[in-house]
């Protein structure tokens, strides 16, 4: 265990600010760094060198996290990745009729794949036009460690986009140093989706040397339980007309913190250029805590600088005008740090996201027909699991009163594992069920007996397409505090009938378009066969 001095600020200021640096005390530094096999880069090698375990890679820094870490990365990395990007080069020097060259660099945490410490370097070559991303997620179970360096270089007339997306879960540690230089009118452009981690500290260095050369660095957080974001933020202007743009939303809620540094220094010699900083936090709850300094330095007079930073709960008054509009006060909440953040997001577009966000709005759908309390489950992107075969919406469950147990039940979907053994296409979703724990757990609390095979009394059998009637029936029932099970799997009625007759569940209501239609619906008492007539507003068994 290590205790850190991270990010400190070019400039200090009066201790009363207290972020000058950030101290972190008991860090577990690894002296020993296994391999990382977990990571995917793609990209097209027309337009792209990619180089994996690189060799002569500079990571000297102008400023860093600390002299510590990097270090560790010079002498220890065990991912060093070259990206040149060689484009499709224009003679009229117009990055905006280029081409695009893309790539992707897919960091996945795991129990064998805990320790990361990587150094990245981009070189977007003259008159090219590029994207790359680079994520970092991880499993909810283990322990990460990422200390990382990036460096970007822009050269003439070419224009890099690089988005970073941090979904590490927060027991993580994460750490990373990125560095930028600019030739005449280059342009790097950063999206920063920083989620993750339970300490988070990124120091961020744009060295402005090229006349009319531009940044635009654009950055989400949104912090929870005990996370701790420190973001120290440095742009030095030296070529003339140049500029930078920071741009900073973030929402905090329970006891998490955030530490926001950002200087933007107008170096001698950068006549009419141009910088400007906005950050902004919601605090989401009273516990919440966030720390901001803006800085301006200058040493050039012909130059125009702004900055604002704002910290505060949401506003009463805007909070009203939604919930006038229907909407619950958490509904109403989440809609305005979305408002925030979409502004940013929009800088990504993503088909992959696109999908997903819509599937995640479908299942969301159908758990709230289910009459699960909005207070029982939530959406949380930082959540990756079997990042080798789900595809689709995964999922974990805890017990609140026993969050000691971690993982009860988990699982999500998966749509081409079965295509590693066969020609055939066969969607499916995983449960997993800690039966050792919540034995141990129930057996304790003296929960466990003997019970018949089902414990449902009634199964809903749904005959359409459209689940909506049959969930809705289901929740009705369980609200009268009748144990009710959907039946769910594309089989014949017969074969739906001999499921419940096996699992002896006394009573069968099947739900079909003409019961829909009629609002009449017949329950059936496997036992007797018998069967009654009911209304679907207001079953009675």
């Amino acid at each position: 265990m290590e205790n850190l001095k991270l990010n400190e600020t070019p400039v200090r200021t009066a201790k009363n600010f207290r972020i000058n640096n950030i101290k972190l005390e008991n860090i577990e530094i690894p002296e020993v760094i296994p391999e990382f096999e977990n990571v995917t880069i793609t990209g097209d090698t027309s337009k792209i060198d990619i180089e994996q375990n690189a060799d002569n890679i500079d990571i000297n820094l102008a400023y860093g996290l600390s002299e510590e870490l990097a270090v560790q990365v010079k002498a220890q990395a065990n991912q060093k990745i070259k990206l040149n990007i060689k484009g499709t080069q224009n003679e009229k020097s117009k990055t905006e009729n280029l081409e695009k060259a893309e790539a992707e660099i897919d960091f996945k945490f795991d129990d064998e794949n805990s320790v990361l410490v990587d150094d990245i370097e981009i070189t977007a070559t003259e008159n090219t036009k590029s994207t790359v991303v680079i994520k970092y997620t991880s499993n909810q179970e283990s322990e990460n460690y990422h200390n990382g360096i990036i460096k970007a270089k822009a050269e003439k007339d070419s224009e890099l986009n690089i988005v970073l997306i941090n979904l590490m879960n927060t027991k993580s540690n994460n750490f990373l140093a990125i560095e930028n230089d600019f030739e005449e009118n280059a342009k790097i452009n950063y999206t920063i989706i920083d989620f993750g981690g339970k300490n988070s500290i990124t120091n961020y260095y744009s060295n402005l040397e090229g006349d009319n050369c531009d940044n635009q660095l654009n950055t989400i957080y949104l912090g929870k339980e005990n996370q701790l974001f420190d973001l120290n933020y440095i742009g030095e202007l030296r070529g003339k007309k140049s500029n930078i743009d920071i741009e900073v939303q973030g929402a905090l809620k329970d006891v998490a913190k955030k530490h926001f540094k950002g200087t933007i220094d107008f170096k001698k010699g950068c006549k009419k250029a141009t910088g400007n900083e906005n950050e902004a936090c919601m605090l989401l709850s009273d516990t919440a805590k966030s720390i901001a300094l803006p800085m301006l330095l200058c040493s050039e007079e012909e130059v125009e600088g702004n900055h604002s930073s704002s910290a505060g709960k949401i506003g009463e008054k805007e909070l009203f005008y939604i919930m006038s509009r229907g909407f619950e006060l958490k509904e109403a909440m989440k809609l305005m740090v979305r408002a925030r953040f979409n502004k940013i997001l929009e800088n990504i577009k993503n088909e992959e996201f696109e999908k997903g966000l819509d599937e995640l709005t479908q299942v969301v759908k159908y758990v709230r027909i289910f009459g699960i309390p909005e207070a029982n489950f939530k959406v949380d992107l930082t959540i990756a699991r079997g990042l080798d075969y789900y595809t689709g919406t995964v999922y974990e469950t805890f017990l609140n009163q026993y969050r000691e147990l971690g993982s009860v039940c988990s699982g999500g979907r998966y749509e081409n594992l079965a295509e590693y053994y066969t020609d055939k296409k066969l969607p499916g979703v995983g449960i997993s069920i800690g039966l050792t724990r919540l034995f141990y757990k129930l057996n304790e609390l003296q929960l466990i007996k003997a019970e018949k095979k089902s414990i449902a009394e009634v199964l809903v059998v749904p005959m359409v397409q459209d689940l909506t009637v049959p969930i809705q029936i289901a929740t009705d029932l369980r609200k009268k505090g009748i144990s009710t099970e959907v039946y769910l799997n594309d089989k014949k009625l017969k074969a739906k009938m001999k499921y419940a007759d096996k699992l002896e569940i006394p009573y069968v209501i099947v739900v079909g378009e003409d019961e829909i239609n009629s609002g009449i619906v017949k329950i059936k008492n496997m036992k007797t066969g018998e069967e009654k007539e009911t209304s679907i507003q207001n079953i009675e068994l």
